[in-house]
């Protein structure tokens, strides 16, 4: 892999994981402020999982490696 390719999944990394401290903010903001809360926590767990499965378990990437042996 070369530099820039890791400079872009580093960079990637980062964005994730500011989306997710992100996401973790909202939901701390929703089990205040909004009642019932369980909905909108369940649809943002939901969003927090889908960018761990995503990005940090390349679960993108499974469908590439087939084309590429």
């Amino acid at each position: 892999m070369s530099e820039k390719d890791e400079r872009q999944r580093a960079r990637t990394g980062w964005w994730v994981f500011a989306g997710l401290a992100m996401l973790t903010a909202a939901e701390f903001a929703l089990s205040a402020i909004v009642r019932p809360a369980l909905p909108w926590l369940i649809l943002t767990a939901i969003l927090k999982a889908g960018l761990i499965v995503i990005f940090f378990m390349h679960i993108g990437q499974l469908r590439h490696q087939g084309r590429a042996e």
